[in-house]
């Protein structure tokens, strides 16, 4: 799998993903939204300098989205996937967050923060085997953060 930085030409994917149903039951705006929206969201979040949004690819296929949005007073970066539809299920997830996650980390040293609806049970499934804990819950939201697993060697 590649994982590469966001390009302009996958705003209509994003668009599609986006306004999936499945999609939208889980991210905190549940409502559908118009491309016009979707485009003012995309051409601000591209212009950015605090967000970074990655495209995940195996065969020319794009796998689904990962977005960081960093907060320098905190240096804490939330961070948020969305599968292609059609690749649910297949066990991508894992990999593409794992590799996401590796590639951001070079770029930015940070705390990596989670926010994932109580019911959106496979993101937190996913998150919990990368290494994210449940730090806290407030109003049916699940805050987890990616801790270091510490090994320690007997010498």
């Amino acid at each position: 799998m590649r994982i590469r930085n966001i390009r302009k030409e996958d705003s209509k994917d994003l668009f599609k993903w986006r306004n999936d149903l499945l999609s939208r039951k889980m991210f905190m705006q549940e409502e559908e939204i118009s491309f016009k929206e979707h485009f003012e969201w995309f051409e601000n979040s591209i212009k950015n300098p605090n967000r970074d949004l990655y495209i995940g690819e195996l065969n020319q296929n794009k796998i689904g989205i990962c977005r960081f949005d960093y907060d320098k007073k905190s240096n804490t970066s939330k961070i948020s996937i969305n599968v292609n539809p059609e690749f649910r299920s297949k066990g991508y997830g894992k990999e593409f967050l794992n590799k996401v996650i590796i590639k951001y980390l070079k770029k930015k040293k940070c705390i990596l923060l989670a926010e994932i609806k109580e019911k959106n049970i496979v993101s937190k499934k996913l998150f919990s085997s990368i290494g994210f804990e449940r730090i806290c819950e407030e109003n049916q939201l699940i805050k987890m953060e990616l801790r270091d697993k510490l090994k320690f060697k007997k010498v």
